[in-house]
């Protein structure tokens, strides 16, 4: 009896479990990650030339495409990274450059569905606009001062707007507006894009620990619960954003069908990630060297990986940059800002400033037209 207890008080009696942490996304690069790591990043390397012409051209510059070029740049950074790591074995196993790569990977897609609900807005917000109230929109404001200072200064005028001359891109005179529909559109967006700063958060917060987990240092159980929620939270949020464009198209008059098409297309693109992510988050290993089931380090699963992740990213982004996104969505320059409609007060401060503004412009067109005093001879 004594020499029973003995055994099982023994540490030696029984196999300790190891401690299991969950596995990259992607996995650890190995050699065969070398070819399509270096493709990724000459793809991104030949989104280049696109991201410097939007910068570029004023007619297509918005600062909603901020975070997608940004985004694009990065990409060719942590793809040249993975490549060397796949042809470093001390690089392979660094936890800093492995964390940060899961960290990239994490994020990415989600700022991409991010900038997509922030297209979404104005995208329906603008057709909400009646004829009398067109001039509030971000589309018509950065075109206003342009057209305040090429329009005939002589047509007749009524509150600073010309009647032989219409405000171009304007809806036709008696287009009803749309104020409560463009109140919920903006609250519904709004909620979207904090939404998606929780699951960015969350995904900070659990890449964030990467290092300390597989130390040791956190709990592994934490980290999991983090990386589901963040993607679970984003998948719901794409899916209703995919639902707010299908309403725009099929309900809200004077809506850019072709604008809606691409934003769901697109947002289809990151539902893919989101889904495959959520599809090998339960796999786990207890050490990155580990290239055993689970590890999605064989050649289906790098395929896998490649294919339903890197390569939508890379769509995401590039079509955001063909297409042109400020005329398309009818961003502006910096998108619907406003988080209400004008109120009286300000109307009267703005048809002001455009008197004055109007006033200038015609006394230097006097300036202009009026005769030089000839010179006399002596």
């Amino acid at each position: 009896m004594g020499a029973l207890l003995f055994l099982c008080k023994c540490p030696f009696s029984a196999q300790q479990p190891e401690m299991t942490f969950p596995t990259p996304i992607g996995g650890v690069p190995y050699h065969i990650d070398l070819a399509p790591s270096v493709i990724f990043a000459v793809a991104y390397g030949c989104l280049l030339p696109l991201v410097a012409y939007r910068i570029w051209d004023k007619n297509s510059r918005t600062v909603m495409l901020l975070g997608t070029i940004i985004f694009a740049v990065e990409r060719i950074v942590a793809f040249s990274l993975r490549a060397a790591q796949a042809t470093d074995e001390g690089k392979r196993f660094s936890l800093s450059l492995t964390a940060y790569i899961q960290s990239d990977l994490a994020l990415g897609y989600i700022g991409i569905a991010s900038d997509l609900s922030n297209l979404l807005r104005t995208m329906l917000v603008t057709p909400t606009y009646g004829s009398e109230t067109y001039i509030q929109s971000t589309e018509a404001e950065s075109r206003w001062k342009f057209w305040l200072t090429t329009a005939k200064l002589s047509d007749p005028e009524v509150n600073g707007k010309s009647n032989q001359r219409d405000f171009p891109g304007k809806p036709p005179a008696g287009t009803p507006d749309h104020p409560n529909t463009r109140f919920w559109v903006r609250r519904g967006t709004r909620f979207t894009g904090l939404a998606f700063l929780a699951a960015t958060i969350t995904g900070i917060i659990s890449t964030g620990s990467f290092v300390p987990m597989v130390k040791g240092e956190t709990s592994v159980h934490r980290v999991e619960v983090l990386r589901y929620v963040s993607t679970a939270v984003a998948l719901f949020l794409m899916l209703f954003v995919i639902g707010e464009a299908l309403w725009g198209y099929f309900f809200l008059p004077r809506v850019n069908r072709q604008g809606c098409t691409i934003l769901c297309a697109i947002t289809g693109l990151t539902i893919v990630i989101a889904i495959y992510r959520l599809s090998v988050m339960h796999n786990s290993i207890d050490s990155l060297q580990s290239t055993g089931p689970g590890s999605l380090s064989s050649s289906t699963d790098k395929a896998l990986f490649y294919v339903f992740h890197v390569l939508p990213e890379w769509l995401s982004t590039s079509l955001l940059l063909i297409f042109n996104t400020r005329r398309i969505f009818s961003t502006g320059f910096v998108g619907d800002w406003r988080y209400r409609d004008e109120t009286p007060k300000e109307l009267e401060q703005r048809l002001k400033g455009e008197a004055k503004h109007r006033e200038k412009l015609k006394l230097r067109e006097l300036k202009l037209s009026a005769p030089e005093p000839a010179l006399t001879k002596h």
